[in-house]
């Protein structure tokens, strides 16, 4: 074998990554470890080395995305220390331009074609970090006496509920008479934001 096939400097990123490029391509049902060794320019065995079978690399591929949204979380608050309104903003914006650039991704994290409970161990940690990132901004709004004084748990149901829908709904083309431009949707998440923070009941 080359050397290019033995002493890849990062294989099994490169793999993930070459998977999604993939992915985006020719869907799930599309993938195999053979076209995306293919693709990498390495040997047909070289991925075997570091995924079992396809389900092991569409683990690897969903727990990016959910490291996406764990650190995509983290650098809003970073970015926004002492603003909980807009580490909450950003972290959904960072949702929903994952949902809506990489669907394909995003029908393997949250569509069941992986079942949860079927989830390997790691693929099971990074998401619970991602919504455990998510919990500290809802904490940290709360702290500061900014979001309402219900259970964590349920305003962080709520907003996740909120996002994931308007993200879902944009994948799958809704709405496309009104948002043809990346600025359409930034401004649909912002109107849809502002409405999450006032609530639907008239004061």
């Amino acid at each position: 074998m080359n050397k290019k096939t033995y002493h890849h400097g990062d294989l099994r990123n490169s793999l993930v990554d070459t998977a999604i490029t993939l992915l985006d391509r020719d869907g799930i049902a599309g993938l195999s470890l053979r076209a995306v060794a293919k693709a990498a320019g390495v040997s047909h065995s070289a991925p075997y080395r570091h995924f079992r079978d396809k389900t092991a690399l569409l683990e690897a591929v969903a727990q990016k995305g959910y490291k996406n949204l764990h650190d995509s979380n983290l650098h809003a608050v970073a970015e926004h220390p002492d603003d909980p309104v807009q580490q909450l903003y950003h972290a959904g914006r960072s949702y929903l331009f994952l949902v809506v650039n990489q669907p394909e991704v995003a029908k393997l994290m949250f569509s069941g074609v992986l079942r949860p409970e079927d989830w390997g161990q790691a693929l099971q940690q990074t998401a619970q970090a991602s919504i455990g990132a998510l919990m500290g901004i809802i904490e940290n709004g709360k702290n500061a006496s900014i979001f309402a004084d219900k259970p964590i748990e349920d305003l962080t149901l709520t907003a996740l509920s909120t996002v994931h829908g308007l993200s879902m709904a944009l994948a799958a083309g809704h709405f496309s008479d009104k948002v043809t431009s990346e600025a359409d949707i930034e401004q649909l998440g912002m109107r849809v934001y502002e409405t999450l923070l006032s609530g639907l009941l008239k004061r």
